[in-house]
């Protein structure tokens, strides 16, 4: 009972969805400012760039928010899909 209502599949992929959403934004947030400034870079564009990245994110998830892809399976599916191609 518990454990099979634990391991539901769709819980699992949104789960999973999540993770690889917060993993793609903390890598970069954690990576772009020594980027920027290895390029000699002022510190401001690296706060726009993050300020932009997580825009980009919140745009996203309210456009899919929007769309009403359908149920959770097609929307973890189609979240991870994107994640895949900006990696």
């Amino acid at each position: 009972g518990e454990l099979k209502r634990l391991l539901d599949p769709y819980l699992l992929c949104l789960l999973l969805t999540e993770s690889c959403m917060m993993a793609a934004y903390l890598t970069f947030n954690a990576n772009i400012s020594y980027l920027i400034q290895s390029f000699q870079q002022p510190t401001i564009t690296a706060s726009i760039s993050m300020l932009a990245f997580a825009a980009l994110n919140a745009t996203g998830l309210w456009l899919m928010k929007k769309l009403q892809l359908g149920n959770l399976w097609e929307v973890a599916i189609i979240a991870v899909a994107y994640f895949a191609s900006t990696g």
